[in-house]
């Protein structure tokens, strides 16, 4: 979670929480990365609190100490460390007024197309044993669902606990979208992602649980593994999370993600769970980025998670 409200107003960053270009839940600016010709300097750019993360709606947008830099005039550096000093592992969600949806049907079909099997290959998964196993559905080209484009998605059924169907993600294969992950809207779900732990309901035994960020984490570590959808986490996920006897962090191997970890493992400490942070340094990849879990092999995966759950 970062404070992008309170990094604006330090940095006098005009911006707005509604109206036009604006995604729910995030801070929307104009885009100074936009090219400087632009004959319409309206806002395109969004900063989400709750990621971290930065997107636009023309030029896609570039890392967010990247735009800070550029909209308040200061150094990269100085941006840095201003995410830094204004991000916290541990988030209050506010409960709003949402009527929710008191069913959800998932869009997409069963039967993947060479797109997503290209994809889910690529990462090391067997696409019969994610169907079977986590119930995934498959978008064809432009197909919508609730009037929005959910075109060459992965879906993703997000259960709670007790196996009730509450929303879903569906994870971009093309790698053109500007937001590779998608959620429908808080009022087309029956309850919001971050008021639980993906892959709970198959992990019933409160004994030991490994914690990380993502669904295809999760998926390559396999029973005993849930995910936050995220570093920053929620208080119902902590609650969540104080259920087990034992629970490992396993966040991915960048500054951010430690630091939440660190303020997590806090927050279960004090709830009287033994809580443990677990080293992800796997070294990079060919192309010199930082590996997570979910680019281990399978076998590699496995080992990772028998060395801490002991199975």
């Amino acid at each position: 979670m970062v404070d992008f409200e309170a990094i604006c107003q330090q940095l006098n960053i005009q911006y707005w929480t509604y109206g036009k270009n604006n995604v729910e839940g995030c801070l929307t600016i104009c885009c100074p990365c936009c090219p400087a010709d632009n004959p319409d300097p309206s806002r395109h750019g969004n900063l989400d609190p709750s990621t971290g993360k930065y997107s636009c709606w023309r030029c896609k947008g570039s890392h967010p100490a990247a735009v800070i830099a550029k909209s308040a005039r200061i150094s990269v550096s100085a941006a840095t460390e201003l995410i830094r000093k204004n991000s916290s592992g541990v988030v209050d969600v506010k409960q709003e007024e949402v009527k929710r949806a008191e069913r959800i049907k998932l869009p997409g079909s069963t039967i993947p197309l060479a797109l997503h099997e290209n994809y889910l290959t690529s990462r090391g998964f067997n696409v019969d044993e994610l169907i079977l196993n986590y119930g995934i559905r498959f978008t064809r080209m432009l197909e919508k669902w609730e009037g929005m484009d959910w075109g060459f998605r992965v879906i993703i059924p997000v259960f709670d606990h007790s196996y009730n169907l509450i929303s879903f993600q569906g994870r971009d294969c093309t790698n053109k979208s500007a937001f590779r992950y998608l959620f429908p809207p808080k009022e087309k779900q029956v309850n919001d992602c971050k008021n639980v732990l993906y892959g709970a309901n198959l992990h019933p035994d409160r004994e030991s649980v490994l914690v990380v960020e993502g669904v295809m984490d999760a998926w390559k570590l396999g029973k005993g593994a849930v995910c936050t959808f995220g570093s920053s986490v929620t208080r119902q996920q902590i609650l969540e999370l104080s259920k087990w006897k034992k629970v490992f962090l396993a966040f991915d191997n960048e500054l951010n993600a430690v630091s939440h970890a660190r303020e997590v493992a806090k927050e279960l400490s004090a709830l009287g769970t033994d809580v443990f942070l677990v080293d992800t340094d796997f070294g990079v990849t060919d192309n010199g980025d930082i590996r997570d879990i979910g680019d281990l092999s399978v076998s590699e995966a496995q080992n990772f998670k028998k060395e801490i759950l002991g199975y």
